[in-house]
């Protein structure tokens, strides 16, 4: 099963991954995945669970999150920005969100849950282009933004 944001179209085609269902959650963010504080769904997170309970998948089943991307490309510079903290931080709190939901998906339902890690380039001249497609920073701050993410993932994935 895999639940992902923008890239359905990609996720549809049979040559990526057979005997699929693809479920998408509109323009999704990681960062409205999980409250960590109180270990509770947010909204993205309160629509995955209850297509997990109306399905119930067998425990043969395998969840793949593919969404950041837009974290990425708008909420990390944004939130380092405002809250006067470094992209760093902000990106690591995008992994912890998606690992920390990976985490309460196999507690609720006993799933291995893989994360497609999340890229979010966009040419610094067309940031603009269009409207529904914001970018904030720079090319190389959301670069820098995704690798960090990426090596946060892979980090808490060893752990």
């Amino acid at each position: 099963m895999i639940f992902d944001d923008s890239h359905s179209t990609t996720w549809r085609t049979k040559h990526f991954v057979p005997n699929k269902e693809v479920f998408h959650l509109g323009a999704a963010l990681a960062f409205n995945l999980i409250n960590i504080k109180n270990n509770g769904p947010l909204k993205w997170g309160k629509q995955v669970f209850p297509i997990l309970e109306k399905n119930q998948p067998s425990k043969d089943c395998a969840i793949m999150l593919c969404f950041g991307e837009i974290d990425i490309r708008t909420q990390v510079i944004k939130r380092a920005r405002l809250n006067h903290s470094d992209i760093e931080h902000e990106a690591n709190k995008i992994a912890n969100k998606l690992i920390s939901f990976a985490k309460m998906l196999y507690e609720n339902f006993g799933l291995i849950t893989f994360i497609w890690e999340p890229v979010a380039t966009m040419s610094s001249h067309f940031n603009s282009f269009n409207a529904s497609f914001p970018a904030v920073g720079s090319e190389q701050e959301r670069n820098y933004a995704t690798r960090v993410v990426s090596t946060e993932l892979r980090k808490k994935s060893n752990e």
